[in-house]
């Protein structure tokens, strides 16, 4: 299941994946939120919250049908 890692301060996305642990996202960050310049702490909430499954906007189904029909 994929995670998102946030600035506490400004909400600004750090990590979004599967692969890394919030200690490894602070050493690549040198533990400063690049967009606020705030300083980073292991000492952070979890927060779970459920979303739907991805789904392609329409236009991509459009797209990739024409593309179908013009091979």
């Amino acid at each position: 299941m994929p995670f998102e890692i946030v600035c506490g301060n400004c909400g600004e996305t750090l990590y979004w994946g599967m692969d890394i642990q919030p200690r490894e996202v602070l050493k690549v960050n040198r533990g400063i939120c690049h967009n606020c310049g705030a300083k980073l702490s292991l000492d952070f909430v979890l927060e779970v919250i459920r979303r739907e499954a991805y789904k392609p906007p329409i236009g991509a189904v459009v797209v990739k049908n024409r593309a179908a029909e013009g091979e």
